[in-house]
């Protein structure tokens, strides 16, 4: 981990990751955000990952040994945040990759959909399954890249439940049965030489991509393609409904404690009626101290009594009696401002 306070990284990340490193992470206080991993070539398929290029917030680069993704966001909210803890949160993501979990990929391509880099003709890749349960990687990405949440959802909405994360038995056999002699005969020839590990990787990403095609034109027929104007405009719909859906929640919520509290005063202003001969007399008590203090006092009683007369239809002898209190204090100014303070006139 290198910090810069005055000044930036002079080095060139696209070349380091390709020479040396299979993860890097860079975060500026002013607001860019960036990540790109080094996966090897022979464990993915690259065609199928460039589906998300758009050279923006999803980059996808093949070299003769690697295929390096990157994923970048600028002009966020960052603040003075010094990028500690991004890379432990965001390093599953790479494993997820060599495992055939497209989504990371197409959160990047979403964050572009989202900043308008992209045409709104443009048409949508087909959304991988799980987009409705992230894991907690992929929801850090999604914070990372500065994803928008009712666009996300917006696009869940075409995405499948995320299956077995490993394929069954039965559908290895099948694949396995399909594929040609002289290839079953390769694979047989590296297991007996000991590439068992590497073996099982490259074996399982061929499996993916001839599932993932198998998919994608199932997918092709079954749900026409969203343009990107399309997907932005469901978002803002969302957004809508959700915006909605909260002001009414704080409108009820805001109603039901208004009855609390009404019902509370109602209660309260019941005990005062059974003491309000000795409340005038605590009025009169708390003036003569002369204090600021129980002047203060006084006048919230005397708004009390003010609105159990208006309750009890007594205006009128709540007026007679309080013009009697001001004649009895009128050499108090400091008692007689806090009345007029308290609309007690």
């Amino acid at each position: 981990m290198n910090t810069y306070n005055f000044g930036d990284f002079r080095g060139n990340p696209q070349k380091l990751v390709e020479k040396y490193f299979d993860a890097f992470v860079y975060v500026s206080n002013w607001g860019t955000h960036e990540l790109m991993f080094r996966l090897p070539r022979r464990f993915v398929d690259a065609g199928e990952l460039s589906r998300f290029h758009t050279g923006g917030s999803c980059e996808v680069k093949a070299t003769e040994q690697y295929v390096v993704i990157g994923f970048r966001a600028e002009e966020l909210e960052s603040g003075e945040e010094q990028g500690e803890g991004w890379l432990a949160s965001l390093i599953p993501l790479r494993a997820d990759l060599l495992n055939g979990d497209l989504r990371a990929l197409y959160l990047a391509w979403l964050a572009d959909a989202q900043s308008e880099a992209l045409g709104e003709d443009q048409p949508e890749p087909a959304p991988p399954p799980g987009l409705r349960n992230l894991s907690g990687p992929l929801k850090n990405l999604a914070e990372f890249l500065g994803i928008d949440t009712d666009l996300l959802g917006a696009a869940a909405e075409r995405s499948a439940d995320l299956g077995p994360t490993a394929p069954s038995r039965e559908q290895l056999s099948k694949w396995i049965a399909a594929l040609p002699e002289t290839e079953k005969n390769a694979v047989l020839l590296e297991l007996a030489e000991g590439e068992s590990a590497q073996l099982r990787m490259e074996l399982m990403r061929r499996f993916r991509e001839s599932q993932a095609q198998t998919a994608l034109r199932a997918e092709a027929v079954a749900t026409p393609a969203r343009t990107v104007g399309e997907l932005l405009a469901a978002g803002e719909k969302l957004r809508e409904q959700r915006e909605r859906l909260e002001a009414e929640r704080r409108k009820t919520e805001r109603e039901c404690e208004e009855r609390e509290q009404a019902a509370a005063r109602a209660r309260y202003l019941d005990l005062l009626a059974k003491r309000e001969p000795e409340t005038w007399d605590r009025v009169a008590s708390l003036v003569a101290t002369k204090r600021p203090g129980d002047y203060d006092q006084a006048a919230r009683f005397l708004k009390d009594l003010q609105e159990l007369a208006e309750r009890n239809r007594q205006a009128i002898e709540f007026q007679r009696r309080l013009a009697q209190l001001r004649e009895r204090y009128s050499n108090r100014p400091a008692f007689l401002r806090r009345l007029d303070e308290a609309g007690l006139s």
